[in-house]
């Protein structure tokens, strides 16, 4: 058996989308025959998630400097006889990736921005607007663009053709691992306003920080609402919902697998660009920053959406054939074909 190291990090500032997509590509090479470690900081909501998905964990001390990371990393590189490495981050640069190539059969990095000269082997960039980008290379860098390339868990893929009720009956309210605008009150208070009849679904991520103030607001409305912390099935959670409320993450990508119609809030910087070109391909309606909410133009849109089944049919239509929940597939295979030592013999 090979073995694949995972170099991945989530915290409370820059959520968990790093960690999850990791993850489901790190269960595919699982299957492939390959042993997966993480390398990452010391979060023990992270740690803990991790080992939950039965993969073994090395920490890292959250306040190295990047060449004192780098310099640990290696040396669980050697240690752990490692053969590939995944890197995840947007803090490691040209200089760190250069050193971490020399140590390593094999270098993939999983990016969105496209800031640095890559001298790794393969880089996965799965959002909407990744051709867009101008992306070099100090190597032979594979550039595997687009979001074909989508990484989600297994449960994501091999979905028929949605079903789209004409009524709406589940709101589902997901915004990641933070909330970082304390949205989520805001826009329960708001559904609890409208006159349609509907329940709503809201997922609680590791991160929250305004959760007294959530079950709070709860507590005054008159719909009902059903809490779900962090689940590891949201592909039923969105399949069960006729309509959904997000951040511009990775969520945006399952959403559009399953066919789920949504309203996406942008929530950091890296997100807007994912919001924007949803929105142009027409799975999703683009409410802005989420610092900016205004919940008269949120009643105004999300009214409009439920009133609009046919809108709601080509969005639906439109996500499903964008994004078909095969890229963690995909991914894995680009990666053996470069590197086919990594298949176990």
């Amino acid at each position: 058996m090979k073995k694949v190291a995972i170099r991945a990090d989530g915290s409370p500032n820059i959520g968990t989308g790093h960690i999850q997509r990791c993850l489901a590509l790190s269960s595919q090479l699982q299957k492939e025959g390959m042993e997966v470690l993480f390398i990452t900081k010391g979060n023990k909501l992270i740690k803990a998630k991790i080992k939950q998905e039965g993969f073994e964990v090395v920490e890292l001390n959250d306040n190295l400097n990047l060449e004192e990371d780098l310099e640990h990393t290696v040396k669980t590189i050697k240690n752990s006889k490692v053969d590939g490495l995944i890197t995840d981050s947007y803090e490691f640069d040209e200089k760190y990736l250069t050193k971490l190539k020399k140590e390593i059969r094999l270098l993939v990095s999983i990016d969105d921005l496209a800031e640095i000269s890559f001298p790794s082997d393969i880089v996965i960039n799965q959002n909407i607007f990744a051709k867009e980008l101008t992306y070099r290379s100090t190597g032979k860098t594979k550039f595997v663009l687009g979001p074909q390339y989508a990484l989600m868990r297994k449960e994501f893929s091999n979905f028929r053709k949605r079903k789209i009720n004409e009524k709406v009956q589940n709101m589902l309210v997901t915004l990641g691992g933070s909330d970082p605008f304390n949205l989520t009150p805001r826009i329960l208070s708001g559904l609890d306003k409208m006159g349609e009849d509907f329940s709503i679904t809201a997922v609680i991520g590791h991160f929250f920080n305004n959760v007294s103030e959530i079950e709070r607001v709860v507590e005054k409305m008159d719909k009902k609402v059903e809490f779900i912390h962090s689940s590891p099935q949201m592909a039923n959670l969105m399949l069960s919902s006729d309509l959904a409320i997000t951040g511009g993450g990775t969520t945006l990508y399952e959403l559009a697998a399953t066919g789920t119609p949504a309203l996406a809030f942008c929530l950091a910087d890296n997100q807007c660009k994912n919001v924007k070109g949803m929105a142009k391909v027409g799975t999703v309606i683009d409410m802005g920053w989420g610092s900016e909410f205004n919940e008269e133009n949120f009643y105004k849109k999300i009214s409009g959406l439920m009133k609009d089944y046919m809108l709601r049919t080509k969005m639906s239509k439109l996500g499903q054939e964008l994004v078909d929940g095969k890229g963690t597939s995909r991914c894995t295979e680009v990666i053996l074909r470069e590197e086919p030592l990594l298949r176990e013999i």
